[in-house]
């Protein structure tokens, strides 16, 4: 049987909840995603999640002025040495997020189950 590939096309769908939007257009790099964007890359350990990220960063056009990691062993990994960014081990409030510039947030081996009730609310 002959392996299924999927589509070499995203389907863009605004933010309702954005007043401003990149836009989309002809021959823009795939993994170049128009501002603001959200998105979920699940998966197994070492199944290349954290290198696709890190090619949507190289790939951004304009660049991300901020890119910020939240990873509950902010001190110790490693694993984001290797970009620009700031690691923080707490998800800060919903106001903090306030402003204009293009931000990347990065949430990295979160256990929600283990948060405490703010944590889980921002």
């Amino acid at each position: 049987m002959p392996k299924k590939r999927l589509p070499n096309k995203l389907l863009a769908l605004p933010n309702a909840d954005k007043a401003f939007h990149e836009k989309w257009t002809k021959g823009r790099n795939i993994l170049n995603f128009p501002h603001p964007w959200r998105g979920v890359f699940l998966g197994p350990p070492n199944c290349s999640k954290s290198t696709t990220i890190k090619n949507i960063i190289l790939r951004a056009d304009p660049p991300f002025e901020e890119i910020i990691v939240i990873h509950c062993d902010a001190e110790y990994t490693k694993e984001w040495d290797d970009i620009d960014c700031e690691v923080i081990s707490e998800i800060p409030a919903p106001e903090d997020w306030e402003g204009l510039v293009k931000t990347l947030v990065i949430l990295d081996d979160i256990e929600y189950k283990g948060m405490n009730k703010d944590q889980k609310r921002n």
